[in-house]
């Protein structure tokens, strides 16, 4: 698997595409429903293979961890619904994040500015 600038995944060699077709499972899945956690083991029953099998297909498809994946898409889903009126708080039951506290700590360590700051920015 290697990733490119266009953000493509592209399988190994002999991986049939594998990888690939699982990856995008999981995506789907995790984007079903982002106020939700999810766990390995559920994801690797919906691919039929094993958690670690799953952690490893996160690593060669995104070159992250899957906790890491969810909290960037979830950040993207937040920093998206930030730029509508809709209230912080609500922003951060729709987006998976425990409260607005938590939304706000961690989109500022990500982004570098807090919801409100990117909400007066955009």
């Amino acid at each position: 698997m290697q990733r490119f600038g266009d953000g493509k995944v592209r399988s190994r060699a002999g991986d049939g595409g594998e990888t690939e077709r699982r990856f995008r499972l999981y995506g789907e899945l995790i984007a079903a429903d982002l106020s939700v956690g999810f766990d390995l083991s559920r994801l690797a029953a919906a691919a039929g293979v094993t958690r670690f099998q799953v952690i490893r297909d996160f690593h060669r498809a995104a070159g992250m961890t899957p906790g890491q994946y969810l909290r960037d898409r979830r950040i993207r889903a937040a920093s998206a619904l930030i730029k509508t009126d809709m209230p912080l708080a609500e922003i951060a039951a729709a987006t998976g994040f425990a409260d607005q506290s938590h939304l706000t700590r961690v989109f500022k360590a990500i982004k570098g500015l807090s919801p409100g700051a990117w909400r007066a920015a955009a």
